[in-house]
């Protein structure tokens, strides 16, 4: 209950358009077991869509010819399947920046939490972990004392691993690892 109350809190002042949307809050309190947010529908994510992507680069790269390598490669799909790569980077780079513009660090990017709506386009949801960045918090260095060992070890930057301060370049590491 009290992710789905932080979620709520950061969907309500967030606006992007590779962040899920917010559409209607319950008017109770965040804290009782009725309160309820309503979203946007995704109809996938991106751990699914890496799975196609990987089926549909191994048909379309042909057959493995000793000696002389991939024969009879679709170029057509393995370009869009590059691009479509390329432009979900892009959003997924996007989402990352607004948050950071509003000194917010997400400290969970993994494929589970980036899903797609009905359009296709990208979006990032479950903002459970999120944590809003305080400069009266900072520490002389620039970083932030801040729960350490957050979010998928998969994709966890090396400080928050070990219990480090750390600041929003956490997620910049989870991004280049995803």
């Amino acid at each position: 209950i009290v992710d789905l109350a932080v979620e709520a809190r950061f969907l309500g002042m967030l606006r992007h358009p590779n962040i899920i949307t917010m559409r209607a809050v319950a008017n109770s309190d965040p804290l009782e077991s009725r309160y309820f947010i309503i979203l946007d529908l995704l109809t996938t994510t991106l751990d699914v869509r890496l799975q196609e992507w990987r089926r549909d680069v191994g048909y379309a790269m042909g057959v493995w010819v000793p000696c002389i390598g991939h024969c009879c490669a679709n170029r057509e799909i393995l370009q869009r399947l590059w691009l479509d790569r390329l432009f979900i980077a892009r959003d997924i780079a996007s989402a990352l920046h607004h948050l950071h513009q509003e000194s917010i660090v997400y400290r969970d990017l993994k494929p589970d939490n980036l899903g797609f709506d009905e359009e296709g386009e990208l979006k990032l949801f479950d903002f459970g972990l999120a944590k809003r960045l305080h400069p009266d918090d900072r520490n002389a260095d620039g970083t932030y004392n801040l729960t350490g060992n957050t979010g998928s070890l998969r994709y966890m930057a090396p400080e928050v691993a070990i219990g480090h301060p750390y600041t929003e370049n956490v997620d910049t590491y989870s991004f280049g690892i995803l």
